[in-house]
């Protein structure tokens, strides 16, 4: 199936994602199936994509930023979305209720995701 995902660009040139970071972190190579680091897929959190472009871009709406991309990419199973979840950058990994109540539009969670793009 495919859908559209938003990726920082790290220094190293690796796509990781755009919304978590520190330990939580996910770099995405090209070409590899990724799914979430272990205490997130137990929690039930997975990589988040948008069902299309339009929904990506409305979520983005800041305009081009350095180091940020979007892209088409291959998803997996998409599953329920569950509570959004904010995730402390340092820490002792405590978790922090969101100040959102809900997902963006179009937001789907998936078993995995894959990038295309060459």
């Amino acid at each position: 199936m495919k859908a559209w995902k938003l990726f920082y660009i790290n220094e190293e040139g690796q796509a990781q994602s755009l919304t978590a970071m520190g330990w939580a972190r996910i770099v995405y190579p090209i070409g590899k199936r990724v799914s979430s680091l272990p205490p997130l897929a137990s929690a039930g959190y997975f990589p988040v994509a948008f069902r299309t472009r339009e929904d990506a871009q409305k979520f983005w709406d800041g305009g081009p930023i350095p180091g940020v991309t979007l892209e088409e990419v291959e998803v997996g199973e998409e599953i329920p979305l569950p509570q959004p979840l904010v995730l402390p950058l340092l820490g002792d990994g405590e978790r922090l209720p969101s100040k959102h109540e809900t997902w963006p539009e179009g937001t789907m969670m998936v078993r995995w995701v894959k990038r295309c793009k060459i």
